[in-house]
């Protein structure tokens, strides 16, 4: 019979394994496990999952961070991670929680199945009317400043992934707009169609990943908007990209891997023909970089991991050629 329940101390190293053999190598630096707030599933003395959470206080409001689920590769598909966040959830509760949330990956439908019945997406503007100024704690305590490609759920309000408000999609376009134009004013570059530059380029980006990736859903990123702020004054403009992912949870990546690694080589080439071009270059170098080279985290969410999951030997190909590319026109 399997049961639900608090960690025992004898079981944290047993846990602690688990979650070794379940997430990659570069995950291990931020993992946590706190006794008082970690739930395992048991079937008599073996470990079948558990679910790490935190509880904090942020913006005068007492909140849970559900951070790590994780299930036995034998215990997977009979409900076991349902049950750890079913029961993780009324635990947070009883702990007096005002607010739930956890951070979900984009290429994750997993994860999307176990939370979409009571979890929901949430914007910026909604994150910040729910936390106010303890924002910054939220993302901190979640890792959420540089984490691309992941989304914030809330328990119980925001909105589903299918149903993006296309004006959040919009604003972003015209935020990098705005920021690229401030910056290439600040370093002396502008010209009369700098502001256009921006839109042209995340917008063709954007269509390309959803034409060639399938029915997609856009979803703006959240995070990244501090660094596209911060970039103003950098020498390189860091844009935010739009997020662009299969509908729903009803797929896995083991039947997209195709589509979406073609998704994302088409989108390396757009880029790598925009950097070459003198009038978009200066604004595409960084997304260049990063979709062809920077697969895993915190920047998975570029189209680096894609393409790897096509075929390591070709993303690591494209990496090489793109950095060699951005380093000639530089010097060109």
């Amino acid at each position: 019979m399997v049961e639900t329940r608090l960690i025992r101390s004898d079981e944290i190293d047993g846990a602690k394994a688990l979650m070794s053999s379940c997430f990659p190598a570069s995950y291990a630096p931020i993992f946590f496990l706190y006794k008082e707030h970690t739930l395992v599933s048991v079937e008599g003395e073996r470990l079948l999952g558990g679910i790490n959470s935190d509880v904090f206080m942020a913006g005068g409001r007492k909140i849970g961070y559900i951070g790590w689920l994780y299930t036995a590769e034998e215990a997977r598909g009979k409900g076991i991670a349902s049950s750890l966040k079913k029961k993780m959830v009324e635990h947070l509760e009883e702990a007096g929680c005002e607010e739930i949330f956890c951070l979900i990956e984009g290429d994750n439908p997993s994860s999307y199945k176990i939370f979409q019945d009571d979890f929901r997406i949430m914007n910026l503007s909604m994150q910040v009317k729910a936390f106010g100024t303890g924002i910054f704690k939220v993302w901190k305590k979640s890792a959420h400043f540089l984490d691309s490609g992941y989304f914030l759920w809330h328990r119980g309000k925001g909105i589903g992934m299918e149903k993006t408000a296309s004006a959040d999609v919009v604003m972003l376009l015209f935020l990098n707009a705005v920021l690229f134009t401030l910056h290439c004013l600040i370093h002396g570059t502008a010209t009369a169609i700098t502001f256009f530059i921006p839109l042209f380029v995340l917008a063709s980006r954007t269509a390309i990943l959803a034409i060639a990736g399938g029915r997609s859903v856009l979803v703006p990123w959240d995070n990244f908007r501090l660094l596209s702020l911060a970039s103003v004054i950098l020498p390189i403009y860091i844009p935010t990209p739009i997020g662009v992912y299969p509908v729903g949870g009803r797929w896995s990546m083991a039947e997209k891997r195709k589509r979406l690694g073609l998704a994302a080589v088409l989108t390396i080439l757009f880029e790598a023909a925009a950097v070459v071009c003198p009038v978009t270059g200066r604004f595409t170098e960084f997304l260049l970089l990063a979709d062809s080279s920077l697969f895993f985290y915190p920047f998975s969410g570029f189209q680096a991991a894609r393409a790897r999951r096509l075929s390591a030997k070709f993303q690591t190909a494209l990496s090489i050629l793109s950095i060699a590319l951005i380093v000639a026109v530089e010097i060109l």
